[in-house]
């Protein structure tokens, strides 16, 4: 039987044909990875300090339709029960299918029996002051609503706050044309320089402290308003302004952006302020090389780049020891 001698070197290149197949293996499976991990995708933005955090891909409120077939059958259907058999339940779904049809009177008195028939319901409060306010009623929309809030402080998860300010400054419109350009209408206070910030101690009496919590609030008040004023109003506008400036602080630029457009688009009263406070927000997002990576990018990059590191270190160790047990 032949011996076979093997030739210098031929020990080096197999380890590092092994090595090389096995980076490819490594770049494969998380390429592969990355492909299936699109599921749960955490997105960087930039916070209004020009830090870089997690989005929450907030939305801007926008308008929902109105089921006008959906209400019309509510009030077939409940009509001739609150004729026969009234209870305070089925006369306020009655009230609200009629102010979704634009009949803000016949809602008012509807909803003025069901709290003749059952008095301190929560709910029956809050439709009347909404049904006020509807009607242009804003005095009476205010009486309800802080009514209301009295029945129940947490409902609409505690922002009936913004509720009543948003009627303080109807009414303070009412009397001054020029009340918006030194007020806010949600009494929040965000400052006048080109990046927002927020003091609490000049802001509204019960608002919460929680720059997240006032952003929450804000977008629940909003998407309730916007089906029944979907088009320009510079109250909405405002509102809209004071919730891109929560978003900015409490979240990132990146959600924010969209929502300072919002507030142009629906007629605020200052529209050279908000799109320079937009510019000096994106500014600072441009600065941030972070913005719009996303969590699982950069895991998969670390794992590429140390899954890279540890495979050259072996190859060169063991190239290196081969090298030496050669000669």
């Amino acid at each position: 039987m032949e011996n076979q001698s093997s030739v210098p070197g031929d020990g080096n290149r197999s380890s590092l044909n092994i090595m090389l197949r096995f980076i490819c293996l490594l770049l494969i499976a998380t390429t592969t990875a990355s492909s299936t991990a699109v599921a749960c995708i955490n997105e960087y933005g930039t916070t209004a300090s020009g830090d870089a955090r997690l989005r929450s891909h907030s939305r801007v409120p926008s308008a929902i339709p109105i089921n006008v077939a959906r209400y019309r059958a509510q009030v077939e259907e409940l009509t001739p029960k609150v004729q026969n058999a009234p209870t305070h339940e089925d006369l306020s779904n009655l009230a609200v299918a009629h102010l979704y049809l634009g009949d803000t009177q016949r809602a008012i008195e509807l909803l003025l029996q069901a709290e003749s028939i059952t008095p301190g319901e929560y709910v029956v409060a809050s439709n009347l002051g909404t049904a006020y306010e509807l009607a242009g009623r804003n005095e009476e929309a205010l009486t309800w609503i802080e009514e209301g809030i009295r029945r129940n402080p947490s409902s609409h998860v505690g922002s009936e706050w913004v509720h009543v300010n948003l009627l303080k400054a109807k009414m303070a419109l009412e009397k001054d044309r020029t009340w918006l350009e030194e007020n806010s209408v949600t009494g929040l206070d965000f400052g006048d320089d080109a990046i927002p910030v927020f003091d609490a101690s000049e802001s509204a009496p019960n608002c919460p402290g929680s720059l997240t919590d006032i952003a929450i609030h804000l977008d629940y008040q909003l998407y309730e308003r916007r089906s029944f004023v979907p088009g320009p109003d510079p109250i909405v506008a405002a509102m809209m302004f004071d919730l891109a400036n929560a978003t900015a602080l409490a979240d990132t630029i990146e959600d924010a952006k969209p929502i300072y457009a919002a507030s142009v688009e629906l007629g605020y009263h200052d529209p050279a302020f908000a799109l320079e406070r937009q510019a000096a927000l994106e500014g600072l997002e441009s600065r941030n090389i972070l913005s719009g990576w996303t969590y699982d990018t950069l895991a998969l990059s670390a794992v590429l780049l140390l899954g890279g590191l540890a495979v050259a270190g072996a190859v060169l160790w063991r190239f290196s020891r081969t090298s030496r047990a050669t000669n």
